[in-house]
């Protein structure tokens, strides 16, 4: 049987792309297990902003990785589960940083040498 996505030429690019993009999260998904992460592909934008920029307050680690502020707050809620991030209050009260903890801090080392590459 032919694939009806490639088949029917650009106007399904979309879709092909949405395809691709869900290859590539199994796949990446996969690489993280096998290295024995607790993580899922999903956090590890927020986790590499933490590790490349330092603490940041979470309107900047949006603006940083690009993603909606839901998202970036569902990954921090679950990083901050896994006990990988903390926050504190900014110095604008109305505002809080986000930083890795020496778990953290542990885990991003252990991506930029097993999983980042």
């Amino acid at each position: 049987m032919s694939d009806i996505l490639a088949d029917l030429g650009p106007v399904f690019l979309g879709s092909r792309l949405k395809r691709l993009a869900e290859r590539l999260q199994a796949d990446a998904a996969r690489i993280i297990a096998d290295a024995g992460l607790p993580v899922a592909p999903m956090h590890m934008p927020l986790l590499a902003a933490l590790d490349t920029y330092g603490p940041l307050p979470v309107g900047d680690a949006v603006a940083a990785i690009g993603l909606s502020q839901p998202a970036v707050t569902r990954s921090l809620t679950q990083l901050v589960a896994l006990g990988l991030v903390a926050t504190a209050p900014a110095a604008d009260a109305r505002r809080k940083t986000v930083h890795l903890t020496p778990a953290g801090e542990a885990l991003t080392t252990q991506c930029r040498l097993d999983v980042w590459p």
